[in-house]
């Protein structure tokens, strides 16, 4: 736990400096200024995403990139001096301290759950392996031939490399996932504001699926799982756009920055590809002439003056920061796999010698989807949708298959409100409808696409929230309902969910409390596989591969899950892997 908690401090301190510097450079001339913490991480955590990937292209991300990086803080700090003085002012001041208190309490109860768990499955089967190519080589030509799932390319595994420390503990860290659940933790503290009752939110409702989330994940936070990286930065991108709504943010640039963030996004998952419509938004509104800001919103920024630029340049400027945000991920693509996404074989644009044969691509396409669809027959990929659904959804947990049911149901039933919304000229509604119209599409891309639940369960989470919170809204505001029943009936809903999740979590603590206690100090390792380990040789070098099922984790390195025909591009392993004829 001490392990983890260190690692976070520095995670803390260059997303913190990163971010913020990145926000007050890009708001120069327009009178902007950094206000919030959660905003400088979230834009940090981008930034910091984005490096870690373009460096991993040229060179191994270890020793030398945490060397630039801190480099590189060192002069930023100075710049953003009078900026962190504020931040200092403010976390310290008397009407803070209780949210301060909060803070406290959850970083070493999730740096807990972040010591040791259940590790999850693909972590030993190629997101462990992916890590340690990444720290000692980087992006390797064509690495998806030894084992198709290292192709499977996402920007979780250099941001932990980054943050892995191997190159000063001799093992290696996997505490990003764990410092993205412990922001959103702290995000869900909004929860419990002093009027929360007697004005609920529409993002009170997506906080609670946030922290039920957080509760199911908290034993699994341990892996480097990708699903993390996909299912948490979307649930803190929507609560910070709900809280630009809430407070009656005028001002494009906090939205803008989020539609950044969700260029990000893709780059961690693809399921989350439609995140990035919310980019429309700041785009309308610059179209529009808007953008003055009139509060501190959710404090990313605030506008001090109404000095804008002509919304052309501001709409190309973030445009092309949103181009350079994804670009490292399709270089890695190429790199890897020789596709522009893998394992899309629709897209085939290129011909290198190192690119994954099109019969093996196209069949790790359909292996993902039927095995997303609960069964792993690839003949069976074809079959419509009334064929695989009914055993897909009885497959689901009770809790799962509840809430889907409850998204599907109200699919029909949000654009019915989103019509009425429209027709009545509901004007106040328009943005709240935008958001759940973007996770509505969100949901049915992931549900069509790979529905399995770890892959997109924040969108089974968020869009019936987001739906039920209008319908709230709208019956609230026609006076079917009085504020007062209302506010009373969320009362009682939310001190009786927290009682319920406060028992469960406690006992699972419990239960769990002397696996945890063996993990104060050091973080749990990734699994030993000593017992099935083999080797055999590529060109003269030596690999290691399982006699037995598939996994092998992290030591065995390099290896592959079964022994490969293929061969060296060139004399060394830098050269890349190539399939054989």
């Amino acid at each position: 736990m001490i392990e983890v908690i260190v690692s976070w401090i520095y995670i803390f301190l260059t997303c913190g400096i990163t971010g913020c510097a990145f926000i007050k450079l890009l708001s120069r001339g327009s009178g902007y200024s950094v206000k919030s913490i959660p905003g400088c991480l979230v834009a940090g955590l981008g930034l910091i995403t984005v490096y870690s990937e373009t460096f991993s292209i040229f060179y191994k991300v270890g020793r030398l990139a945490n060397t630039v990086l801190c480099i590189a803080c060192i002069f930023l700090s100075i710049y953003i001096r009078n900026e962190a003085m504020t931040f200092y002012k403010e976390v310290t001041c008397r009407e803070n301290r209780s949210h301060l208190i909060a803070v406290v309490i959850l970083i070493p109860l999730f740096a807990l759950g972040t010591s040791s768990g259940y590790m999850h499955y693909d972590s030993d089967l190629y997101h462990a392996q992916s890590i340690r190519w990444i720290e000692e080589y980087g992006a390797v030509l064509g690495l998806g031939n030894l084992h198709t799932r290292l192709a499977y390319n996402s920007a979780a595994f250099p941001l932990t490399a980054l943050y892995s420390f191997r190159f000063i503990l001799g093992h290696s860290l996997h505490t990003t996932s764990g410092f993205y659940a412990l922001l959103l933790a702290g995000l869900c503290t909004g929860l419990f504001r002093r009027d929360v009752f007697k004005k609920p939110r529409i993002s009170d409702l997506v906080r609670l699926s946030a922290i039920y989330y957080l509760c199911s994940a908290f034993d699994g936070l341990v892996a480097p799982a990708s699903d993390f990286f996909i299912v948490l930065p979307v649930f803190i991108t929507v609560i910070l756009w709900l809280d630009l709504i809430e407070r009656n943010e005028e001002s494009y640039v906090p939205y803008a920055l989020l539609s950044l963030y969700a260029a990000v996004i893709i780059s961690y998952k693809l399921s989350g590809a439609f995140v990035v419509l919310i980019m429309l938004k700041p785009a309308y509104m610059l179209l529009k002439g808007g953008g003055v800001s009139t509060d501190n919103s959710d404090g990313i920024n605030e506008a001090v003056t109404p000095k804008m630029h002509p919304a052309w340049k501001q709409i190309s400027l973030y445009l092309l920061l949103g181009v350079l945000a994804i670009a490292p991920y399709i270089v890695r693509n190429v790199m890897l796999s020789g596709y522009l996404v893998y394992p899309v074989t629709a897209i085939d644009i290129f011909k290198y010698d190192f690119k994954i044969p099109e019969e093996i691509a196209l069949y790790d396409s359909r292996e993902v989807r039927v095995y997303a669809r609960g069964y792993i027959d690839i003949s069976r990929f074809d079959e419509p949708i009334r064929v695989w659904f009914p055993a897909w959804f009885k497959s689901l947990g009770r809790i799962d298959s509840l809430v889907f049911l409850t998204a599907a149901l109200e699919l029909p039933l949000g654009i019915l409100c989103g019509l009425y919304i429209l027709v009545k000229k509901k004007k106040e509604l328009y943005e709240y409808l935008f958001i759940t119209a973007v996770m509505g599409v969100c949901f049915i891309f992931w549900f069509f696409n790979a529905p399995l639940m770890r892959y997109g369960c924040v969108f089974v989470y968020l869009f019936p929230a987001l739906v039920t919170g209008l319908l709230f809204k709208l019956a609230a505001d026609t006076g079917k309902i009085k504020r007062e029943l209302f506010a009373y009936t969320w009362k009682v809903s939310l001190l009786l969910f927290c009682a319920y999740k406060a028992v469960l979590f406690g006992k699972e603590l419990y239960v769990m409390r002397e696996h945890y206690a063996g993990h104060i100090l050091y973080q749990q390792g990734y699994g030993d596989y000593s017992d099935i380990a083999d080797t055999y040789e590529i060109d003269g070098i030596t690999f290691f591969y399982p006699t037995e099922g598939d996994r092998i984790g992290y030591d065995y390195f390099p290896s592959s899950p079964t022994v490969r025909d293929i061969h060296l591009r060139g004399e060394s392993i830098e050269d890349g892997f190539v399939a054989r004829k």
